[in-house]
């Protein structure tokens, strides 16, 4: 049977005498689970309820609230009231928490209280003092972290302005010409042209050269004579070199298909020398082993994890082909025995940098048919002319278009066709870019710009130069030249013309990078951001191009 409990307010008109507690109106009955219901419905105070009435006539609620320390109860609201179920200290906990959410509440009303009363005097110009403190200017040095949202956003709407109003000045000067140059391209006979098959028969057969390298790595598991190994590896990259050039230039492969083999057969190249510099240390690290006694494979000298120790004292069984092809086709160039490796492919992933693929190679055809190739053909006279002013002209209009051709196609290389092709081999570590864009010197550009190549440039030409006693300053510079002389080495395959461009865009870095590390300390690093953008992405690399059609078309 469900118990009933009546309700009576009791109001203490004085905060100290409980005694001359006064009865106030008598609430409803309501049943004992309910209370706090009720509780919550009564403003301004607490409320005294028992299951007896007659409790009330025996002090029963005079001597529970003396109990409980009647001073840390009654706060300054005037006309408190209490709640007591029962004489026990739950109840009495319960009292004291609900006391003090009401001295609370006291304490908000009086300060709005007190705020109201001060509001007539808000905003008279005795009291309300303009200039009170030292301030700074907001774009002052000195005034602290400013942040430049909305500024951002304004260049951001002055550039798309720009775009837009560039995308129609172009379609308004040349119509769309991405239909006629795709019609001329093939009325122009280029697709039947034998040249641009033997390109392609070219880029397939450059699989031979993988072959050869792993055939090469099988005999060297034979203790052949060792320099006859190294002879034919030296033999087989040099062949590898040579091949896409003289292939190039033999059949006047059109640029387009000169890029593709070219670019493939350097990495290629890459992959080789890598994969032939580990198995070379696999075998030297065998022979240490062997020369300070038995191997014992559950103790690890070596200072290598435990799995790639494991499988290198395997070798040559080590030598596992799927594992070559794996390598082959996977978006690094630096090859290793263990791979880390995701377990499915996932087809949703792969059709969405699919569609990217798709959509920037799009982007890419149209900004170089709409809008780089009529500047570019523009430019032509004024570098006959040697007209540096008219020069300095179409290489800042060539920079905006020029600009998003290269992060289009940073964008389609580095994220969509690596992740893709990352995804089908089952390549786990995706770490082919950093946050470049933010980099404060050209060091740290060029360490996060592209890490497949700057992890096999320091791996394969740094660490060896610094084993062998080079100083610091002497292997950074063999490594920047090698990367040079690779550079200029894409720009001979592909133009088929020798300008040293790419050699000095690439080589330059070096004596900047020493200035910047000198400075570090005196020259903000987002003055260097600047400079790298203003250096390389708008002047530098537009000028390039414009430079690299004047030669290939004279």
């Amino acid at each position: 049977m469900e118990q009933k409990a009546i309700v009576e307010l009791y109001q203490v008109p004085q905060p100290h005498d409980i005694s001359n507690s006064v009865i106030g109106e008598k609430a409803t009955d309501i049943t004992k689970k309910n209370y706090r219901k009720l509780y919550h419905k009564i403003e301004k105070g607490l409320v005294i309820y028992t299951l007896d009435k007659q409790e009330y006539h025996n002090n029963v609620y005079s001597q529970s609230l003396r109990s409980v320390s009647p001073q840390a109860l009654i706060g300054p609201i005037d006309g408190m009231f209490y709640l007591q179920l029962n004489d026990n200290a739950k109840d009495k906990e319960f009292i004291i928490i609900r006391s003090n959410e009401y001295q609370i509440l006291s304490a908000i009303k009086t300060t709005i209280d007190d705020f109201k009363k001060n509001l007539a005097n808000i905003g008279r110009p005795l009291t309300y003092q303009i200039h009170d403190s030292h301030h700074t200017s907001i774009l002052s040095s000195d005034s602290g972290n400013i942040q430049f949202r909305g500024l951002v956003n304004l260049l951001v709407l002055i550039l798309l302005t720009y775009t837009i109003r560039a995308l129609f000045e172009s379609l308004d000067k040349h119509d769309f010409m991405l239909f006629s140059e795709v019609r001329a391209f093939v009325d122009s006979g280029i697709l039947s042209d034998p040249a641009n098959y033997q390109t392609f028969a070219a880029f397939i057969m450059l699989s031979t050269f993988a072959i050869l390298s792993f055939w090469i790595e099988i005999l060297a598991s034979y203790k052949i004579f060792r320099p006859l190994i190294y002879i034919l590896i030296v033999f087989n990259l040099i062949a590898l070199l040579v091949y896409p050039i003289f292939i190039s230039y033999s059949v006047q492969s059109v640029p387009l298909a000169a890029s593709v083999l070219v670019i493939s057969s350097s990495a290629l190249l890459l992959k080789l020398i890598s994969f032939h510099h580990v198995m070379h240390d696999n075998r030297k690290l065998l022979r240490r082993l062997s020369a300070e006694g038995p191997i014992d494979p559950k103790v690890n000298k070596s200072g290598l994890p435990n799995d790639v120790y494991e499988l290198a004292l395997q070798y040559p069984n080590n030598l596992r082909f799927f594992h070559f092809v794996r390598f082959f086709l996977a978006p690094t160039c630096c090859y290793q025995l263990v791979y880390p490796s995701t377990d499915r492919i996932r087809p949703i992933f792969l059709l969405r940098r699919f569609l990217e693929i798709f959509l920037c190679t799009f982007i890419i055809v149209y900004l170089s048919i709409q809008h780089i190739k009529p500047i570019a053909i523009e430019s032509v006279t004024p570098l006959r002319e040697r007209n540096d002013i008219r020069i300095i002209l179409q290489t800042l209009h060539m920079a905006v278009p020029a600009a998003y051709l290269w992060l289009s196609g940073f964008y389609l290389f580095f994220h969509s066709y690596m992740n893709f092709w990352g995804e089908l081999t089952y390549f786990a570590d995706r770490r082919f870019y950093h946050d470049w864009w933010n980099a404060g010197d050209l060091s740290e550009y060029w360490r996060k710009w592209n890490f497949p190549i700057h992890s096999f440039l320091i791996r394969h030409v740094y660490f060896p130069l610094r084993r062998r006693k080079v100083n610091k300053a002497l292997a950074m510079l063999a490594t920047f030249l090698i990367s040079a002389v690779a550079h200029e080495y894409l720009m001979i395959g592909i133009i088929r013309s020798v300008n040293f461009i790419a050699f000095t865009i690439m080589i330059v870095n070096v004596p900047i990078m020493i200035i910047q590390q000198k400075l570090k300390h005196i020259v903000n690093p987002n003055l260097n951001n600047v400079v790298f953008w203003l250096g390389y992405l708008i002047i530098g690399q537009p000028f390039g191009i414009i430079f690299c059609y004047y030669q290939f078309n004279q």
